[in-house]
């Protein structure tokens, strides 16, 4: 009796112990297995396009050589009156100033018109002294010789203009450029005396820095625009001629760019030239999805949400993007440009929406 007591004990201790941990068994059995950390990235598709690397450069609007008009006088002369101002446009016709020869010059003048007719008076009297035999050959040669020279010199001058005061106009439509003198003011002859320059005669002189110059080189193309009016639009030009000096005051290279017609540009206005030195098409992702690793470049991809880890060749690069070459990489697949620092290869991720 003693025994069967013991025996049902022993079971009923049994069944106590038994349930509880057949339970906690089913619920470790039931847990989820763990699948690690979930990254959080953005990501833009991998392209086909055009790397451009620039050289950015900065200079202002000239006259195109060899355009621009300077008006001089060809004897002294004393300017009258002034009706322009620089920067100013003026068209074809329009009344630009006003001179007359200076005090030396209408001297000189006068001084020609009495020789002219002193030595007309003197031919006359030689001739009359040479029909009664009275005056040589000699002295008559000398006194036509004489008569022509101070014809020529007077005729010489009258030609010019220097006997009246003269209205200058413009021959075309352009800007006042630049004024050499001011009114009042005496000329020597030959001197300038206005420049003004066509409103489609004129181009870009960007400075390149001499380290640079060399990338430069004639037919290439130049984004140019204005730096005090960002509303302009953008133009391109075309690199015309590259200096093979450096201006001793910038210390720079002059890079002379021509421009589309009509120039959107004004005379002197101050310009940045963004000069497309290198250009390559490819397979193009933005600079922030290739991380450097062990001397190598490497690239993240998303698929069924999850990384996928890329050695990438790299090609041209301008700071903001890159071109990339690798045997697994194709256009259209998803790189990822944020929160690839923290990613490894088959790890879960969460694409966020680009802002």
């Amino acid at each position: 009796m003693n025994r069967y007591l013991s025996m049902i004990f022993c079971i009923a201790l049994i069944l106590i112990f038994a349930v509880p941990f057949a339970c906690l068994e089913k619920s470790f059995a039931a847990e989820p297995k763990t699948i690690g950390p979930i990254a959080s990235v953005r990501v833009v598709p991998i392209k086909e396009g055009t790397v451009v690397e620039n050289l950015v450069t900065y200079g202002k609007v000239i006259p195109s050589p060899g355009r621009a008009k300077i008006l001089s006088i060809p004897y002294e002369c004393q300017i009258k009156a002034i009706y322009v101002t620089q920067g100013q446009e003026v068209g074809k016709g329009g009344k630009i100033l006003v001179i007359g020869p200076s005090p030396d010059t209408f001297l000189k003048l006068k001084t020609a018109i009495s020789n002219y007719e002193a030595t007309k008076a003197l031919l006359k009297k030689v001739k009359e002294r040479a029909a009664l035999r009275l005056a040589t050959n000699q002295e008559l040669l000398q006194a036509e010789q004489a008569y022509e020279n101070a014809k020529i010199i007077l005729k010489n001058m009258q030609g010019r203009g220097i006997s009246k005061t003269v209205t200058i106009r413009s021959k075309s439509r352009g800007i006042v450029s630049r004024l050499f003198a001011h009114q009042g003011s005496m000329v020597p002859a030959g001197n300038p005396i206005i420049e003004i320059v066509a409103q489609d005669a004129v181009e870009v002189c960007l400075g390149a820095e001499p380290e640079d110059a060399h990338l430069v080189k004639p037919g290439r193309h130049v984004l140019l625009k204005a730096v005090n009016r960002p509303s302009l639009k953008a133009v391109r030009g075309i690199v015309r001629s590259v200096s093979k000096s450096i201006d001793p005051a910038s210390y720079f290279v002059d890079v002379f760019v021509s421009l589309p017609s009509p120039p959107p540009f004004m005379l002197n206005e101050y310009v940045q030239g963004d000069i497309i030195v290198k250009s390559r098409e490819g397979l193009v992702v933005p600079e922030s999805a290739v991380l450097p690793e062990d001397g190598y470049y490497i690239l993240f991809t998303v698929k069924n949400g999850r990384a996928h880890k890329h050695i990438v060749n790299v090609g041209l690069e301008n700071g903001k993007e890159v071109e990339i070459s690798g045997a697994d990489i194709k256009e259209g697949e998803l790189a990822v440009v944020l929160g690839n620092y923290e990613l490894k290869d088959g790890m879960s991720v969460k694409v966020e929406k680009t802002p």
